[in-house]
């Protein structure tokens, strides 16, 4: 019996354990009448035990192995990527139902299928390399192809799958890339669309004709979307309204469309506030609409129009016309729609822009054209008259050339005339003023003075109108000798000293230690730095600041001699003034600062008569700097000397 009961367990450690728990249940008082029959009974309870002891395992292995079934189920048959088992005669041995999904069919019914019949014609050539390699190949392999019925559209995954390698089956794995190549075909889409809008762009660049362009436009929409008529509008501006340049209409695809039809678009919407185009137009806004019946303000040129689009032609922000595509269909144009459009409006908007140049270039060349013929006619009109008018001018030029150098020749010998008794005048009132003929009362010396300031002030006008005066008589001369630089600058400051010296103002000279020789007239050239310093003491304040500054340039061999001033500055639009005869800068400067103009006018001739040149820099309110480059014979070292310090 023990042998029996031994036998029978197929797990032998559970006898300790029943036997524990018979022995739990009889108790250590049980009463059994035998010895063999106690034997038996404990044979028999034990071995009930361990039954129940196998069976509660087995319990526990079933969910186990039940719950490891469910979750390879979940996993296998809700994953997102399909899988399938594939015998060598390419037949469906097992799928999940995300394959199933992918091949539009139960699983009931897939089973046993081939996969192949799956597969759309276009990529047969595909699957079937990928099946040679599948039975020939170690690894793994994989590719794409387009799966579905024949009418259905093609669902794009990629296969990926293990090479049989000898065994039963092979194992496939489908993953979903049908977004992937609707991207990629969205892609080429617009690739072509690219292609197409260049191609086009360069075909409406070579048009100038307006209608042309139009037509153009009509032309390359009219198989890119579902419509209904498409219409190109341009706005005219004399007219103050739209006007129909292009109409293409369903029922007269590829044909130009009818006068009558023309007339109906160009009378139902005329006026830039007209419809959905005018809407598009006054707000340089691009309109699509799927439900025209429910947009304000919309005109139906055609009756049963549901979707619209409507794009303004722009150039520069402003526009001038606008592309009109109306359908049947509810909701008929979509955003590539409307991208579309709207470049060929950009397109179209340098070409209408070309073309509008161009008729005004046309228009201009015959304009032109008609002003030569009548400049022709005229020129030989005005030959005769030329000819005539050249013969009296140069009778007039000679007669005044004459008249001017009596003029000047006048004013020469009058100048030196009236210097003669000037002279005398200035004699007498320095002799009074030296007491020659008897003390003078201090109110007889204040006019005694007063006519010698005047008298001299007259003077140097006289001179001036008789240098002047000579200059325009062609007797102006200068005697050119070497003369030193500083020694005129030093003449020219002691000769102005006296006035800086009244009005209290601090004059500086700056020059190179080494002696700077010229060729010069040194009596002219300190004519022509007297004038620049007096100017500069008469425009700067009391008690301000000027200067004469020399500077060498040894490498030009120039010297630059600059007379500036803190004065009043000059402004820019008067700079030009400056050099001109009898001009002063302005009207109120004259009544405060007393002169006649012919100052700086000398000063310019004189420097050109030396070969050399006069610069202006100034700046109104800070002061000017009036610079005299002239050429030199030898140079070095600067000094800086102070004046009425």
């Amino acid at each position: 019996m023990k042998s029996n009961s031994a036998n029978s367990g197929n797990t032998p450690d559970l006898r300790p354990k029943a036997e524990k728990i018979l022995k739990k249940r009889k108790g250590e008082s049980s009463d059994l009448p035998t010895e063999d029959l106690l034997r038996l009974v404990h044979e028999l309870e034990v071995h009930q035990i361990e039954l129940e002891l196998q069976n509660e395992e087995l319990i526990q292995a079933r969910a186990g192995m039940e719950a490891a079934l469910n979750q390879y189920s979940n996993l296998y048959d809700f994953s997102p990527a399909g899988y399938i088992t594939l015998t060598q005669a390419g037949k469906i041995h097992e799928a999940n139902l995300a394959a199933t999904r992918f091949l539009g069919i139960e699983r009931t019914l897939l089973l046993q299928k081939r996969l192949i019949n799956f597969v759309k014609p276009e990529s047969l050539p595909v699957f079937n390399d990928f099946f040679k390699q599948l039975v020939e190949s170690q690894g793994e392999i994989s590719c794409e192809l387009a799966l579905g019925s024949q009418e259905g559209n093609p669902f794009w995954v990629q296969l990926e799958a293990t090479c049989f390698e000898g065994g039963e089956y092979s194992r496939v794995t489908l993953m979903d890339i049908n977004e992937r190549k609707e991207a990629e075909r969205n892609i080429r889409q617009r690739v072509k669309e690219l292609q197409l809008l260049y191609d086009n762009g360069l075909a409406l660049s070579q048009l100038l004709n307006p209608q042309q362009i139009a037509e153009k436009i009509t032309e390359l929409l009219e198989n890119r979307m579902d419509w209904h008529h498409i219409v190109v509008r341009i706005f005219d501006a004399e007219k103050n309204g739209f006007k129909v340049l292009s109409v293409r209409h369903a029922s007269l695809a590829g044909d130009q469309a009818g006068a009558d039809l023309i007339e109906l678009l160009n009378k139902s919407i005329s006026k830039p506030k007209d419809g959905l185009s005018g809407r598009a137009f006054v707000t340089s806004r691009v309109l699509r609409s799927g439900q025209l019946e429910q947009e304000q303000g919309y005109i139906a040129s055609f009756p049963g129009m549901h979707s619209g689009l409507y794009v303004p032609i722009r150039i520069d922000n402003n526009s001038i016309g606008v592309i009109s595509v109306e359908s049947h269909e509810p909701n008929a144009f979509s955003e590539d729609d409307e991208r579309l459009v709207s470049t060929l409006a950009n397109q179209a908007a340098v070409a209408f822009e070309n073309a509008s140049l161009f008729e005004a270039a046309q228009k201009e060349l015959e304009e032109r054209k008609r002003i030569e013929l009548l400049l022709a006619e005229e020129k030989e009109q005005l030959t005769y008259r030329v000819a005539e008018r050249t013969a009296n001018l140069n009778k007039s030029n000679f007669d005044l050339a004459l008249a001017l150098r009596a003029k000047d020749e006048f004013l020469a010998s009058m100048s030196h005339e009236l210097r003669t008794p000037l002279a005398s005048i200035l004699g007498l009132s320095e002799s009074l003023q030296l007491n020659t003929y008897g003390e003078l009362s201090p109110r007889q010396t204040k006019a005694i003075v007063t006519i010698e300031e005047s008298g001299s002030h007259l003077l140097e006008l006289i001179n001036d109108i008789l240098d002047l005066s000579k200059l325009n008589a062609g007797m102006f001369e200068v005697s050119l000798t070497p003369s030193v630089v500083e020694q005129i600058c030093q003449s020219s400051l002691h000769l102005t000293k006296g006035m800086s010296e009244k009005r209290k103002q601090h004059v500086t000279f700056t020059c190179p230690d080494t002696t700077i020789t010229i060729h010069a007239d040194a009596r002219r050239m300190k004519q022509a730095f007297v004038n620049l310093l007096s100017n500069a003491i008469k425009f700067t304040p009391v008690g301000g600041d000027l200067g004469l500054d020399v500077q060498l340039d040894e490498i030009k061999q120039q010297v630059k001699i600059t007379v500036w001033d803190k004065g009043i500055g000059i402004q820019p639009d008067q700079m030009p003034k400056l050099f001109k005869p009898f001009t002063q800068i302005d009207a109120s400067l004259s009544r405060e600062y007393a002169g006649t103009g012919l100052g700086l006018s000398l000063v310019k001739d004189i420097v050109e008569l030396h070969n050399g040149e006069i610069q202006l820099n100034s700046i109104f309110g800070e002061g000017s700097q009036f610079s005299i480059t002239l050429p030199v014979l030898a140079s070095k070292t600067i000094h800086t000397q102070e004046l009425n310090s």
